[in-house]
C-alpha cells in the first residue's frame, strides 16, 4: 500500500505539514479552500466535496493564466492608489482586491493540484483520498471489476490482460497486471 506520508517517525518529523506549512500560509489554504468548494459547487453541484479528475486538467495553462490575471489587477489597483488612473473609472478598490485575491487562490489551488498529479505520477504518492477518476464505459466485450480505489477491466479476449482508461488521454490500453488501489493509470503514450 503506498501512502503519503512515511511511516518512520525520523522521517515524517521532516515534513512539517502544521508548522512548515499551515503557519505559513493560512490565508492562502484558506483561500484554496473557498476556491475548492466553490469548484465543486460549480461542477458537481448536490455531490460531497472531492476533485473531480478529468472535468479540467489543464492545471499549467491555468496558473499561467491566474499568474497573468494576478499581475494585470495588482498592477491597476497600484495604479489607482498611486493616483496615476482616476478612480473612479475602475471598480471599487475593494472589488478589486476581491479579484486580486480570488485569482491568488484559484492560481494556489491549480498548483497543489498539479504538484499532487506529478507526487502520484513519479513519486509514489498513492491517489488524494478526495479525488475522484472518471467513471468509463465498459469496453465491449469486458467484464467490470471495479470499486471506488480499483478500476480495471478483464480483457474476455485475452483473460491474462486487463484493459483501462489513461486518465492522460482518455484511450484505452491493457497491461498483464492490476494496478494496485490508488495507483493512477497512464497509457505511456506521452501524454501525462
Amino acid at each position: 500500500m503506498s501512502m503519503t506520508l512515511p511511516t518512520d517517525s525520523n522521517e515524517r518529523k521532516e515534513i512539517p505539514m502544521f508548522s512548515g506549512v499551515l503557519k505559513y500560509a493560512p490565508a492562502a489554504l484558506a483561500g484554496m479552500a473557498r476556491i475548492s468548494k466553490q469548484g465543486n459547487d460549480k461542477h458537481n453541484p448536490g455531490e460531497p466535496l472531492h476533485h473531480a479528475r478529468g472535468k479540467s486538467n489543464d492545471h499549467a495553462d491555468c496558473i499561467v493564466r491566474h499568474l497573468v490575471d494576478v499581475a494585470d489587477i495588482e498592477a491597476a489597483i497600484k495604479r489607482v492608489d498611486g493616483g496615476l488612473e482616476w478612480a473612479d473609472a475602475h471598480p471599487t478598490r475593494e472589488a478589486q482586491v476581491a479579484a486580486l485575491l480570488t485569482e491568488a487562490s484559484q492560481l494556489v489551488w491549480r498548483a497543489c493540484l498539479l504538484s499532487q498529479e506529478l507526487h502520484e505520477k513519479y513519486g509514489g504518492a498513492p491517489l488524494a483520498p478526495g479525488a475522484r477518476l472518471p467513471e468509463t464505459e465498459p469496453l465491449k466485450g469486458s467484464t467490470v471489476l471495479y470499486n471506488s480505489d480499483f478500476p480495471f477491466e478483464l480483457n474476455r479476449d485475452n483473460p491474462k490482460q486487463y484493459e483501462r482508461v489513461c486518465i492522460g488521454c482518455g484511450k484505452s490500453y491493457c497491461t498483464e497486471k492490476p494496478s494496485a488501489p490508488g495507483t493512477v493509470n497512464f497509457c505511456g503514450c506521452g501524454c501525462s
